[in-house]
């Protein structure tokens, strides 16, 4: 059986956006992720994968300061979230600003305190395995997510209230189902936006925008764009 039909069928996606667990076990996997590459950096320091980072105190110390700092980052810079539009380069952008960020702050830890007891060479790996094992933990999620869009799953119906300038934007989610996009009307005064759309989408004059409410409560419209 379909991985994703099964998923569909058991409603465990739903489930999950419903109650915004999706966002919780991303938080997860990014805590995982951090701590690992200290776990990672550690080991290759000391040349001993038998051992945990939790039993040196400096480091440990250093790891409570920057899960956080780092999280914070991922949330400011809007990479924490799984977006359905965003490109692989601005992903992988995003956690590359986040690494830098997280260097900048780590250089800070170390003079400001005085951590010369601490190799400069962990510090740096726990930004360059920090920054490979989010960006690869996120791409992987990324990809499963829009492989499950792409099949007609957890999309979103949405109406557009355009003017020719959106065409663009329209072709790009006619062009990538895997967006998760589901255009089920189209509102427009431009002859150029009907031209285009109303052999496919239901398109519709501006006057029509007085039934807006009746459309988005019977098609279950999840979005309202303009």
């Amino acid at each position: 059986m379909d991985l994703f039909k099964a998923l569909h069928r058991s409603k465990l996606v739903q489930f999950l956006k419903r109650r915004n667990l999706i966002g919780i076990f991303s938080g997860f996997f990014d805590i995982l992720a951090i701590t690992l590459a200290f776990q990672v950096s550690y080991s290759i320091n000391h040349n001993n994968w038998g051992t945990s980072f939790i039993n040196d105190s400096i480091l440990l110390h250093i790891y409570y300061a920057i899960m956080p700092a780092w999280l914070i980052f991922l949330y400011i810079i809007k990479i924490s979230e799984i977006p359905r539009t965003k490109r692989y380069r601005m992903l992988f952008w995003g956690y590359l600003q986040s690494a830098l960020l997280i260097g900048l702050l780590l250089v800070f830890i170390y003079f400001i305190f005085r951590l010369y007891m601490v190799p400069r060479r962990v510090l740096a790996m726990i930004c360059i395995f920090g920054f490979t094992f989010l960006f690869l933990l996120r791409f992987f999620e990324y990809k499963v997510l829009k492989i499950y869009r792409s099949r007609g799953y957890n999309q979103k119906n949405i109406v557009i209230i355009s003017d020719a300038t959106a065409i663009p934007f329209i072709e790009s989610l006619r062009e990538y189902p895997e967006w998760g996009y589901n255009i089920q009307t189209i509102f427009t005064e431009s002859a150029e936006v009907f031209d285009k759309t109303e052999n496919t989408i239901i398109t519709l004059p501006g006057m029509f925008l007085r039934d807006l409410h009746h459309i988005i409560e019977y098609d279950h419209i999840d979005e309202v764009i303009g």
